[in-house]
C-alpha cells in the first residue's frame, strides 16, 4: 500500500474515533477508500495500536470503520470457487440473514 494512501486511511480512522460522522468521513476520503480491501484495514488498525491507540478503543468503534469502509469491501469479489467450504459458508450465510430478516 502506498504510504500516502496508509496515512490518508490512519487520518481517517482517527477522525472517526474524534467523532466524525461515517458519511462525512466517506465523503471526505471517497477517492482514498477506492479499492481498499479488509488486510489493508486490519494493518491499519494494527500500526495505530502499535501508536499508543488503545486496542479497545479500535474495538469499540470497528462497527463505525465497517460502515465506512463497507460500500468498497462488498464491491470486492473473492473469486472463490463454486462448492469451496467457503463459498458454501457465505451462502448459508445469506440464507440465514433471509430468514432472519422474515423473523
Amino acid at each position: 500500500m502506498m504510504e500516502n494512501k496508509k496515512n490518508m486511511l490512519k487520518k481517517l480512522i482517527k477522525q472517526l474515533h474524534a467523532g466524525i460522522s461515517p458519511l462525512e468521513a466517506k465523503e471526505r476520503f471517497k477517492q482514498v477508500l477506492e479499492g481498499v480491501n479488509p488486510l489493508e484495514i486490519s494493518k491499519i488498525e494494527q500500526e495505530l495500536i502499535e501508536e499508543g491507540m488503545p486496542r479497545e478503543e479500535i474495538q469499540r468503534l470497528c462497527h463505525v470503520h465497517l460502515a465506512v469502509f463497507r460500500e468498497q469491501l462488498e464491491k470486492q469479489k473473492l473469486g472463490i470457487p463454486v462448492g469451496h467450504p467457503i463459498s458454501i459458508f457465505m451462502e448459508e450465510h445469506k440464507i440465514m440473514l433471509r430468514l432472519a430478516q422474515k423473523l
